[in-house]
């Protein structure tokens, strides 16, 4: 194939062509993603923070939207009757998004349940300031569940062979 060789007076004038503001409705500018492997177990009733799920997110500008992507693997192994889990996720400390787990119903115990609770919101956060946004988790009854539970014989298994991962994305969308 052969080469050709344009002329400066052939492509007219390039300035500032890829910034931003130039982009179409629905480009995705930035990105951040939290990924972890520890086991962490929620047993309160309050939303509290998860911790290793936060992220510090800056849009770059106000009229932009942000895609939020939560998708936690859990555990609930039902030791508290008509017991769940509820996860969200906080914006600067003020919950924004509630997603109901399961609720395990009747007497019996030690009956387990490994899934994974996904879910994905827009949020308009209408600001150019750094905004913290954590994942939230509370238990319905006050029984324990696992976020990355580890195997079911309880030991410990460490990063590199660790079976469950969770994760927590921020996309900016241009609006």
């Amino acid at each position: 194939m052969a080469l050709t060789k344009v002329i400066g007076s052939g492509i007219g004038t390039v300035t500032n062509q890829f910034v931003d503001a130039n982009l179409p409705a629905g480009s995705i500018i930035q990105v951040a993603n939290v990924d972890a492997h520890a086991q962490i177990a929620v047993t309160g009733t309050s939303y509290a923070n998860i911790s290793g799920y936060s992220i510090a997110f800056t849009c770059s500008s106000a009229s932009n939207k942000i895609l939020i992507i939560t998708t936690m693997q859990t555990y609930k192994n039902n030791t508290t009757d008509n017991d769940g889990f509820e996860l969200g996720v906080a914006a600067g400390g003020t919950a924004i998004n509630y997603i109901n787990g399961y609720n395990i119903r009747g007497a019996g115990v030690n009956v387990g349940s490994y899934g994974t609770v996904g879910n994905s919101f827009y949020y308009h956060p209408n600001s150019t300031s750094e905004i913290t946004y954590t994942v939230i988790a509370r238990s319905t009854a006050g029984g324990s569940f696992l976020i990355n539970a580890n195997n079911a014989s309880g030991a410990a298994l460490d990063a590199g062979n660790q079976s469950s991962t969770s994760s927590f994305t921020i996309m900016e969308v241009v609006v």
